[in-house]
């Protein structure tokens, strides 16, 4: 081989490895900026968002045993002409398809709630913000055969799914709930509609199957029922799945609300935490003696003890 021929290659060789460097310190710079957006900027932005919005948690607290009280000091529900919860103002005015606003304590969860403007796309909000344009974390949407009126006890079930984000917002703190002593803490949560608050007692914690072809698929989305005997076996069936034994009782006449987030133990696995509402007159909740349930209904590849 020539000199002239060596130095050719010896350049080709030079540029190849300049390209590749450029092509690395690209990879590098995108993905440093990926893990600052995810980790750092997006739970800013939807901290930012979610303050901007709605006033601050209007339900009671629960004492270190276990015993919630209602603060009835706290509870505001005013509204507007149209019969809009005043506090749901601000969110109407960001994205007319908000439908509530839902806030757990001890969590981060304190977001605004859309449901989808397409019968045919119950999804449309699993990637998308409030300006209806893509975004990774999305937003907590209603499933879409849920009705807002301003009765809400009109629906049976109402049904919120949300993103299990590794950055921890959204529905990533549901998991919490898995603990007993979390739950004694926090067995109340708050779930306005834009007409009329509502404050939420956990009563079940699940972990489900959602792949047919692996398990028998509990339908715990169901929104409608052709009977009370229907709702009860619904109901039996939430609480036999339940990894926490509350001592929350429900019957035909409760409202449920299901909140449902991806669970990462199996790649079909949803963690499912189901809640009805406190009742008319019900100002104070023992739940001091939850504790692990000790044969939950459970998938059949499931295989981590409880």
């Amino acid at each position: 081989m020539s000199k002239t021929e060596k130095k050719k290659g010896g350049k080709f060789v030079n540029a190849l490895l300049l390209i590749l460097e450029i092509v690395c310190i690209g990879v590098f710079v995108f993905s440093g900026y990926s893990l600052l957006n995810t980790l750092v900027i997006e739970p800013y932005k939807a901290k930012k968002e979610s303050s901007s919005m709605h006033s601050s948690i209007n339900i009671g607290s629960a004492d270190k045993n276990g015993k919630w009280k209602y603060d009835f000091d706290v509870i505001q529900d005013e509204v507007n002409d149209n019969g809009i919860l005043i506090s749901m103002q601000a969110a109407l005015a960001a994205c007319d398809d908000v439908k509530g606003w839902i806030a757990v304590p001890g969590t981060v969860i304190n977001y605004p709630v859309v449901q989808s403007p397409y019968k045919n796309d119950n999804q449309f909000y699993l990637r998308r913000g409030l300006d209806k344009k893509k975004l990774h974390r999305g937003t907590l949407f209603l499933d879409n055969t849920v009705e807002i009126t301003d009765d809400i006890t009109q629906n049976k079930n109402y049904v919120i799914y949300g993103h299990n984000m590794r950055n921890g917002t959204m529905f990533h703190d549901l998991l919490q709930y898995s603990d007993p002593e979390f739950y004694k803490k926090n067995p109340v949560l708050e779930f306005d509609t834009i007409y009329q608050s509502g404050q939420w007692v956990v009563f079940s914690v699940m972990k489900c199957n959602v792949n047919s072809g692996l398990d028998k698929v509990f339908e715990y989305y169901d929104t409608h029922f052709n009977s009370d005997d229907e709702f009860e076996s619904f109901i039996d069936e939430i609480c036999s799945r339940s990894i926490i034994k509350t001592g929350i009782d429900v019957n035909k006449d409760d409202t449920l609300l299901t909140l449902q987030t991806c669970s990462y133990e199996y790649k079909y696995i949803r963690t499912v935490v189901v809640a009805r509402r406190v009742r008319d007159g019900e100002t104070e909740i023992d739940v001091s003696g939850a504790k692990k349930a000790e044969k939950p209904v459970m998938p059949k590849y499931w295989k981590k003890g409880w």
